[in-house]
């Protein structure tokens, strides 16, 4: 759909288009509820918006400084999400467009240096955990992850480590084989698992078509390469405010005063 056919479709369902973050109007959500992919619609009308003032790579990079140590010593289970919720809702208060993405990390040191490393975090389908990771695309920036290091076997097993959050536009990587979206423990256990090989499947088939939208991508930091593979495109968890996280809140609202 062109700009024009997604304006006009939000607009009709009475959804106004006009600054980021609008998934939070009444009817957006009510059209999501009924739909999952709605978001995706969303994701598409923030990539047909006007990227290029300088303002944007500023803000994007001073951002990420800001949170991405916040995030890497909390050491909070998920603080990843509460770490790309908080970066996306200072981007929409600063009328910046983006949205987030949730879907697994892959990290991997360089073959030509003297140690090689491998990481991957994926989607737990048995734990019913949607995302291994979270990030945020705002374009020019396809791949901004202020909580890296949040990750902590990718803190702690790369040498020398990548950055503690990064911001950055991303090589498209194509398409990925399910081992790499999915938890190896998960694909183990559904081999005697019938009913969940299914799930697996229905995932998979959902998570390709995310791609149609969002493709994988791919950036190099420090020698260890990091592969981001979309899952879903998303909105805040039910409930999720800037007071609700502590001080990865206070820090996106403090990060607003120093910008202002």
């Amino acid at each position: 759909m062109t700009c024009a056919e997604l304006t006009a479709t939000f607009e009709g369902l009475g959804i106004p288009t006009g600054a980021p973050g609008f998934y939070e109007h009444p009817n957006f959500v009510a059209q999501a509820q009924q739909d999952p992919t709605f978001f995706e619609r969303y994701a598409d009308f923030v990539l047909c918006q006007d990227h290029r003032s300088a303002d944007i790579q500023n803000i994007v990079a001073r951002l990420v400084a800001a949170i991405g140590p916040i995030a890497a010593q909390s050491g909070a289970r998920g603080s990843y999400i509460d770490a790309a919720c908080a970066t996306s809702w200072v981007l929409n208060q600063k009328g910046i467009w983006n949205f987030i993405v949730k879907g697994s990390l892959r990290a991997s040191q360089d073959p030509e240096v003297d140690r090689f490393c491998h990481y991957d975090v994926s989607p737990s389908l048995a734990g019913r955990s949607d995302a291994g990771h979270a990030w945020v695309v705002a374009p020019p920036f396809f791949i901004v992850d202020p909580a890296l290091q949040a990750q902590r076997y990718v803190e702690v097993n790369f040498y020398p480590r990548p950055s503690v959050g990064l911001a950055a536009a991303g090589e498209l990587s194509g398409s990925k084989p399910l081992s790499e979206y999915c938890s190896r423990e998960l694909l183990s256990f559904a081999r005697f698992q019938p009913d969940l090989t299914s799930f697996i499947e229905q995932a998979r088939v959902e998570t390709e078509a995310t791609w149609e939208h969002v493709p994988p991508r791919q950036t190099i930091r420090n020698s260890v390469f990091l592969d981001y593979i979309p899952s879903k495109v998303a909105g805040p968890p039910d409930g999720w405010t800037p007071d609700s996280i502590g001080t990865l809140g206070r820090s996106a609202r403090d990060f607003l005063l120093v910008v202002s």
